[in-house]
């Protein structure tokens, strides 16, 4: 699944300094522990576990009325 991250948050991920990706949408549901995403088309990384947030810590990326389902996506490189 490729998806479309800005590119100081896809530096900190290409580098392992940003280890997670935080997604809304049921379209994302079906990610699993070993499945890859492809970063804005440029490199891949491999989901390693998933979790599913019912509340957003604060953030800048969704508004705090957001309705979700938000998933967690803890990542690795390479």
């Amino acid at each position: 699944m490729l998806l479309f991250v800005k590119k100081k948050y896809a530096d900190a991920i290409k580098s392992g300094k940003k280890t997670f990706e935080i997604r809304a949408g049921n379209r994302y549901r079906n990610i699993r522990p070993g499945h890859k995403l492809s970063i804005n088309g440029q490199f891949t990384v491999f989901v390693i576990a998933v979790e599913h947030i019912t509340r957003l810590p604060k953030t800048d990326c969704y508004p705090a009325d957001h309705p979700g389902p938000f998933f967690k996506f803890h990542i690795r490189t390479g």
